[in-house]
């Protein structure tokens, strides 16, 4: 925040600091946080509305054991981010700040987290997201869109004009960096505040699933069926209207398409098998080539399977 802000109200309440991790989830089912925003908007890989609706109005379960490995992995690593982003920003220290909950002052529907914080002995702060699982295609055109409308989200929260997001990149040219985004007040009153309060106030608070859009990502599967679970005693349900008959129509399609290219890439590989036959390698004038899953001897307690990576499941280029 800056220093000409301290007098005046502070932008934000601290209502949960450094929380167990299942207190954090459920307080975060009393507004709407920043990774949210992303999915309100339609942008983000981890669901649409829907899934942001199942995660504000059930009661989902929030213990440790059910969390994927990879966000745990992104969690436990954070602190490592924070002091490489503090070496690379020219900052004095960090402060990490897990599960530690912010609500606007102002709209009190709006929530977020920080991962931590740059600090400088002259008292400059700077709020810091960190992404552990950064993908470097993503970033190739500038800030990816999920992560403006999260960070804009954060930055309305806190106040703040700027923040840090430091990445780690993953993949075979593993790296890192840290980049700073600015507040865009334009986007944040035209785009961000009514999308967010549309959502919560007109969905969220009265309980209404009508009217948020579905999207085919695993998340949102997940999140009807939490929303719908299955009722014994329910009663069968018809649709009326050509809508529904053509999107059934459209979906056998689809299935049948499926099924033929699955049924053509078979043959193909197939017919590579063929002309490998007993050989490791088959070389194509380009370059490319395939291979078989072949068994090679190893130490005990016996033999290990291993394949050759390539463009494609069977192949690849020198």
């Amino acid at each position: 925040m800056n220093t000409e802000q301290l007098d005046a109200e502070p932008a934000f309440a601290i209502i949960g600091e450094d929380m167990p991790r299942r207190d954090w989830l459920k307080a975060r089912q009393g507004g709407i946080g920043g990774s949210d925003s992303p999915q309100i908007l339609g942008l983000s890989k981890y669901g649409g509305p829907i899934a942001t609706y199942a995660s504000k109005v059930t009661d989902g379960d929030f213990s440790d054991d059910k969390e994927p490995k990879f966000r745990r992995l992104g969690r436990e690593l954070e602190p490592v981010i924070l002091r490489l982003a503090m070496e690379e920003i020219g900052a004095d220290s960090y402060r990490h700040t897990p599960n530690t909950l912010f609500r606007s002052t102002l709209h009190p529907w709006m929530l977020c987290t920080m991962d931590g914080e740059m600090l400088w002995e002259d008292g400059r702060q700077l709020w810091t997201e960190v992404k552990t699982g950064a993908d470097a295609d993503d970033w190739n055109n500038g800030i990816p869109e999920s992560v403006e409308a999260q960070t804009q989200h954060q930055l309305f929260v806190t106040g703040a004009d700027e923040l840090a997001v430091a990445l780690f990149f993953t993949g075979w040219a593993a790296d890192y960096g840290v980049t700073r985004i600015r507040r865009n007040e334009e986007y944040i009153q035209d785009v961000l505040l009514p999308a967010t309060e549309d959502f919560w106030f007109n969905h969220v608070e009265p309980r209404v699933e009508a009217g948020l859009e579905v999207d085919g990502s695993e998340y949102t599967r997940k999140a009807l069926d939490l929303l719908n679970p299955e009722d014994p005693k329910a009663v069968d349900i018809n649709l009326s209207g050509d809508e529904w008959l053509h999107k059934a129509d459209e979906l056998r399609a689809l299935a049948e398409e499926r099924k033929a290219i699955k049924e053509r890439e078979d043959k193909l590989k197939n017919e590579f098998r063929k002309e490998i036959g007993g050989a490791r390698h088959l070389y194509l004038i380009d370059g490319t080539y395939f291979s078989t899953t072949f068994m090679a001897e190893a130490p005990a307690p016996g033999p290990r399977k291993a394949h050759t990576r390539f463009l494609g499941p069977f192949g690849g280029t020198k």
